[in-house]
């Protein structure tokens, strides 16, 4: 049993739901009202967590910084989000909420430079949301790589493959259309 308080025409009370059942509604004043009530009990969900930006595994940026995007939701509320990183120990950011959210999209700015990485490093990342309820949910991890001087330069070097291929390509396209304009003016001095 639990009591309501009464506020001129209205009323109201606070009480727990642990799971669905009929409730009675019972009411005294000059007279008496039981009343049933349908009670559904909803269960807490896990939140939901996606680094969608870049949402995929990279290797350093030039500028060793990168914007994060972190899409979070929750059916009841988020409470906390925590960015958590490892680089030889594993570090904590906490990440700000929008206040009684359910859903929110965080952009973070991480600037790896603070890091002092070297070449053939890995950093791993990854994102940690807790709803009101306490359910704990977390986000895939992605790694940043930073590539060795042999990693680098096979890079470049695969680069100017490609870029040969394409010259080669566009040559002999020119060398075909270069034909072509020949036949053709060949053909218009014959007909002349």
């Amino acid at each position: 049993t639990t009591g309501l308080h009464c506020a001129d025409d209205s009323f109201f009370g606070e009480f727990k739901i642990n799971k669905s059942g009929t409730a009675i509604l019972h009411l005294i004043s000059t007279t008496e009202l039981k009343e049933p009530i349908n009670i559904y009990s909803i269960p807490d969900q896990a939140p939901l967590v996606d680094i969608f930006y870049p949402g995929y595994d990279i290797n350093m940026p030039y500028n060793m910084k990168i914007t994060l995007g972190i899409r979070c939701s929750d059916d009841y509320g988020l409470q906390s989000v925590v960015f958590i990183y490892n680089f030889k120990n594993e570090y904590k950011t906490n990440l700000k909420l929008k206040t009684s959210a359910i859903e929110d999209t965080i952009s973070f700015d991480w600037d790896l430079a603070e890091l002092n990485l070297l070449p053939g490093d890995e950093v791993s990342y990854y994102v940690r949301v807790c709803d009101n309820g306490g359910n704990i949910t977390k986000s895939k991890t992605y790694y940043i790589y930073f590539p060795t001087m042999e990693q680098m330069y096979q890079e470049v070097s695969e680069k100017e493959n490609l870029i040969q291929e394409d010259l080669k390509d566009m040559q002999e396209v020119h060398q075909e259309e270069s034909e072509e304009i020949k036949r053709i003016e060949q053909k218009i001095m014959k007909e002349r």
